[in-house]
């Protein structure tokens, strides 16, 4: 008999090898997913950190309130009045001037909150008008510490989440937008001045010019058309289209009207996050060199505590992201301003270049500045960070040039849309998109999209001609542009909807 050990089987060596090639396919899964990541974290933080490092960055003061400041705010929900302009909603009447704060929905559209606040499983659509109505309580139990009366305060009662809706889709009352939450579809709050009217853009903007018209404010302030929320980005859209409106109308005193904006939602931001009322607020690190000017108000300790007392009658709110909210308790607030795109703004060509065979006139006026890079989502997109929108016209054709970041990606889908304005401000019933994906279009070939639009491509750059009929709309003076980008379905980034003065008849662009 042999004593050499007997050769393993086949089917032992079988069981010997799986655990490594386990551990094998395991390490090529899990290494690409850790790579990831890490790289990440290291954007994330990389964003933080700038957007921390010019907390402090030197911008110049807001011009002081006076006895004859009227400032007219739209808050879009109940507290970004408190979290954006808490201050300066404190020194305006301490300096003896006037505020009235207007807003745009009561913010009834958070189905977490409802269930919270009335302890419930099962929300009813009822229950969301139930809580819009308790959120103006906190709203004017808010204002009232800030040393606002009720009287000075204006509830629209548009859908909380359907501002962007009704801008770019139900414009018109035959064409309602219904709230996903509320279910209703015409305005349920008695206390609204469009109470029993429908929800739709026609009547957002009528009752925002209504309210400037009542209060001539020298002022107006509403949340920038880059905020992340598209509620906040909307009402930046209807508080321009609706000054503009009344200047249409022959309403001369609007054109010394001064818009300023505040942002709520961008990214990471501000931070840090957290109640440090003793730490200067500074905007996005990258918004600080663009097409906002910066101001800054500065906040006593008797004003910081105050705002925080306001803020604290948002019980509902603070109850879900107290740490988020109190972030705004700081020793400043900051506000922009941003230029008007006429033919007399600082004009640009676009650094990518024009393809050859669109021929627009030049030079182009930049329409929009648009942060890059200042999302983990941006920074691992980079063709799909919008970077600048310019604009120009003859004397048929509306020219729309978009330049990102980087070389379009054949995976994105890149959209302009555009909401055109007749000379007495009336509308489409929709916007108009142009959707493209590079992988289907070559690059530099002139495209044909629907409504006799032309599109190409070229590098990081996509140019629009288009017929100024193709708005649906004779001969629009203005329109309203927003490039957006998604990738598989996921938003990327947005301008924000911003005004095109539109010339057709301007001794630069002769009619032919």
């Amino acid at each position: 008999m042999s004593n050499r050990p007997e050769s393993p089987s086949r089917s032992q060596i079988d069981q010997q090898s799986k655990p490594k090639i386990k551990r094998w396919v395991t390490s090529i899964i899990l290494l690409p997913i850790l790579f990831v990541t890490l790289l990440a974290l290291v954007l994330a933080y990389r964003i933080h950190a700038g957007n921390k490092e010019v907390a402090d960055y030197a911008i110049d003061p807001v011009n002081a309130p006076s006895n004859r400041t009227s400032i007219l705010i739209f808050s879009p929900h109940p507290d970004d009045e408190t979290l954006g302009t808490g201050g300066l909603i404190q020194e305006t009447l301490k300096a003896g001037g006037k505020v009235h704060v207007v807003f745009m929905t009561n913010g009834d559209a958070f189905r977490v909150g409802v269930a919270s606040y009335f302890k419930l499983i099962d929300v009813k659509p009822s229950d969301f008008i139930r809580y819009g109505e308790m959120r103006q309580g906190e709203a004017l139990a808010a204002l009232k510490t800030l040393g606002l009366p009720a009287s000075d305060v204006t509830f629209l009662g548009y859908p909380d989440r359907g501002l962007m809706g009704m801008w770019e889709t139900s414009w018109t009352p035959s064409d309602p937008w219904q709230s996903h939450y509320s279910r209703a579809n015409v305005n349920p709050y008695p206390n609204a001045p469009s109470y029993g009217k429908p929800y739709c853009g026609e009547n957002v903007l009528g009752d925002i010019q209504a309210q400037i018209v009542a209060d001539h404010p020298t002022d107006i302030y509403v949340t920038h058309p880059t905020d992340d929320h598209p509620d906040h980005s909307a009402s930046a859209s209807f508080v321009i289209a609706a000054v503009h409106a009344l200047e249409a109308e022959g309403a001369v005193w609007v054109s010394q009207v001064h818009v300023h904006f505040f942002l709520i939602h961008r990214g990471d931001w501000p931070v840090p996050q957290g109640y440090y009322p003793t730490l200067a607020a500074g905007p996005p690190a990258a918004f600080i060199r663009l097409d906002t000017d910066w101001r800054t108000l500065a906040l006593d300790g008797a004003m910081i505590r105050t705002k925080k007392l306001a803020l604290d009658h948002y019980v509902s709110q603070e109850e879900m992201m107290s740490r988020f909210l109190v972030s705004f308790i700081r020793r400043n607030e900051v506000f922009g301003d941003l230029p008007e795109t006429s033919e007399q703004a600082s004009l640009k060509e676009p650094s990518g270049g024009q393809t050859a065979s669109m021929e627009p006139p030049s030079p182009a006026s930049a329409v929009a500045k648009d942060p890059i890079g200042d999302s983990v989502l941006r920074e691992f997109q980079p063709g799909g960070d919008v970077k600048e929108v310019f604009a120009t016209n003859s004397s048929r054709e509306i020219y729309i040039t978009v330049e990102y970041h980087s070389r379009l990606n054949r995976d994105i889908d890149y959209k302009l849309t555009v909401r055109p304005f007749d000379k007495s401000m009336n509308s489409t019933p929709s916007v108009s998109n142009y959707t493209f994906t590079p992988r289907s279009l070559p690059e530099g070939a002139i495209h044909r999209l629907s409504g006799g639009i032309a599109l190409s491509w070229n590098g990081s750059t996509a140019q629009y001609e288009i017929p100024r009929q193709a708005f649906g709309v004779t001969s629009p003076p203005l329109i309203f542009v927003q490039a957006t980008t998604t990738f598989s379905q996921v938003p990327v980034d947005h301008t924000g909807y911003r005004p095109v003065f539109v010339s057709w008849d301007s001794p630069a662009f002769p009619p032919s």
